[in-house]
């Protein structure tokens, strides 16, 4: 029974106008969905029992779940039958954030700084500018040698995954000595004193 293949790729979306032609859908079956129901991809796909895949509707389909921001790939598999397989692979989704090594910033400042969310998808290059924006962070609160790290830790649930951010702080730097020029009372509002940790988002 031959096969034909649309593999739906973000950026490429090519399908033959006559892969699909003229045979309409019969049985539709679908791998690796979890974060929405069976119904609601069909329905973004354009896919529907009964009526013929059409190259065009396809496309626009793809393009439109692609937007949900939830889909990594999504692969559609035709035969001559009408019979129909859709492959999926979904973005990871945060479950929780754990901060640990920390031991002069806390958790909750980490936390702030990051913004990130219960549900909010999760991917590689995301982690990695997340781990240069903690080191920037920390280097202006005044530890300029700390090391980040971010590790997926995956949940029983498909998916859903923890986040574990790893910070080794590592030496302060510290006011050695300072000067300041006006009134004696700047100091004092300044609350500034020598062996400090030099934190410029004071």
């Amino acid at each position: 029974m031959p096969v034909k293949v649309l593999i739906a790729a973000i950026v490429i979306l090519l399908v033959s106008e006559s892969v699909f032609a003229a045979v309409n859908v019969n049985n539709i079956a679908i791998e690796g969905l979890y974060s929405v129901s069976k119904e609601e991809a069909l329905y973004l796909l354009e896919i529907e029992r009964g009526k013929p895949l059409e190259p065009a509707a396809l496309r626009r389909g793809i393009k439109r779940a692609y937007m949900k921001g939830i889909f990594k790939r999504i692969d559609v598999e035709s035969d001559d039958e009408g019979n129909i397989k859709i492959k999926i692979t979904e973005k990871y989704i945060l479950r929780d954030l754990i901060v640990k090594g920390n031991k002069r910033l806390s958790g909750k400042f980490i936390k702030r700084q990051l913004g990130w969310g219960e549900g909010m998808p999760i991917e590689q290059d995301f982690l990695d500018s997340s781990v240069s924006f903690l080191k920037d962070v920390l280097r202006e609160k005044g530890f300029p040698d700390a090391r980040v790290s971010a590790d997926i830790k995956k949940t029983r649930k498909p998916y859903k995954v923890d986040v574990v951010i790893d910070i080794n702080e590592g030496g302060p730097l510290l006011i050695s000595s300072f000067n300041i020029i006006g009134p004696s009372e700047a100091r004092k509002t300044m609350r500034l004193e020598t062996g400090d940790v030099f934190d410029q988002m004071v």
